[in-house]
């Protein structure tokens, strides 16, 4: 039972492609492991494995190159938007259903039939974060009002600052700083001076690990600490800031550490083996990846047929439960889009992104960093 994996592993992107290669990878130890799919005579699932590189303009290409495969009947993939939203019209064509990480509003807005999303529209990200700031206003007793906005240039970056930027009047906030940059970021240094001019008291980036950590340690030079609230909650953040992580709140698709994992034994079971295995924790990209693989081999179980049009039409019409998601369940819409999804904060203590926020999912109070130890 063959299954593409289309990841960008080479380039700019290749730490996310990396991690959600390495969740799929474990899911499918895992299902063969426990007897592959019964339903078609215990068949083992294979992954079909490539670089589609962080080029948007390559993964087309080499989508179209694994689909040459004809007993390739589903794909997992390709973790940043950017890359994914090319391969679409080749999955439709093909009839070759995907499930996905990626999350940018094209995703599943173009009406294509075959890509089924499982994580939040990237708006709802911006907006759970300044929802989490009126929160830490209204229940924890701050009074943060003046926000600045900084985003990639990207899919990723601009749907997420959309989400930010709509609802920040609603929750009594002023945008006093909106800056976009050019991927591949090396100096942050004029964008900061703006910003810190701006008097912004809160840093919302839609960032990933690499320019976080730039914007960070440019703030830290310039001896500027407002609430950082946005960046990716990623190993390799960690380890590029050391001590600096504390404090700081990271926005994702999907975390580890919320309840839904570490209060169930099976989850648990799951993200402890995937660090174990790879040596860091199971991120955002990874778990949702993993998850990725589980539907389709769920989805196989169910309908019992190597049918790929077939195996659509069961993914669309299944709610998944017990699953890594939060709340646990998945039920994707019309569209494609996990109907149940949740966009999770979570802040670095002691070096772990506990989630803070929303509480339903919480295992940690919120701490302000300069009450930390």
């Amino acid at each position: 039972m063959k299954i593409a994996a289309a990841y960008p592993l080479s380039g700019a992107n290749a730490e996310s492609g990396q991690m959600g290669l390495d969740g799929a990878r474990l899911a499918v130890k895992h299902i063969n492991e426990n007897g592959g799919i019964k339903s078609l005579g215990g068949a083992k699932i294979e992954l079909v494995e490539a670089d589609t590189t962080s080029d948007a303009t390559q993964s087309k290409q080499v989508v179209e190159r694994l689909l040459q495969d004809e007993d390739i009947l589903a794909m997992v993939g390709c973790a940043n938007s950017g890359i994914m939203m090319p391969t679409l019209p080749v999955l439709e064509k093909n009839q070759i259903p995907a499930v996905t990480n990626c999350n940018a509003p094209d995703i599943t807005g173009q009406g294509y039939q075959y890509v089924f999303s499982l994580c939040h529209l990237g708006p709802d990200a911006g907006q759970n974060v300044v929802k989490a700031i009126q929160w830490l206003n209204d229940e924890m007793g701050y009074s943060y009002k003046k926000v600045a906005i900084v985003y990639e240039n990207s899919a990723f970056g601009i749907s997420s600052a959309e989400g930010s930027r709509a609802d920040a009047e609603e929750y009594g906030l002023e945008i006093v700083f909106d800056e976009s940059f050019a991927p591949g970021l090396t100096d942050a240094s004029s964008i900061v001076t703006a910003m810190k001019n701006s008097g912004a008291e809160v840093f919302i980036p839609a960032t990933y690990a690499s320019e976080s950590k730039l914007f960070i340690e440019t703030m830290k030079s310039m001896d500027y600490h407002p609430l950082v609230i946005g960046p990716v909650a990623w190993p390799s953040l960690e380890e590029a800031l050391g001590d600096s992580i504390n404090g700081i709140l990271s926005t994702g698709n999907w975390n580890p550490y919320t309840k839904y994992v570490q209060d169930n034994p099976e989850n648990k079971a799951i993200v402890d083996d995937f660090e174990e295995t790879y040596g860091y924790f199971m991120t955002e990209v990874a778990g949702p990846n993993y998850q990725a693989v589980k539907i389709i081999a769920e989805a196989l179980e169910i309908c019992g047929t190597r049918d790929s049009v077939v195996l659509r039409d069961t993914i669309s019409q299944t709610e998944f439960t017990d699953t890594l998601m939060a709340p646990t369940t998945v039920k994707f819409n019309e569209n494609g889009l996990n109907e149940h999804a949740i966009a999770v904060l979570a802040q670095w203590q002691d070096h772990v992104p506990y989630a803070v926020y929303p509480t339903e999912v919480s295992v940690r109070e919120f701490v302000a960093a300069e009450d930390m130890d």
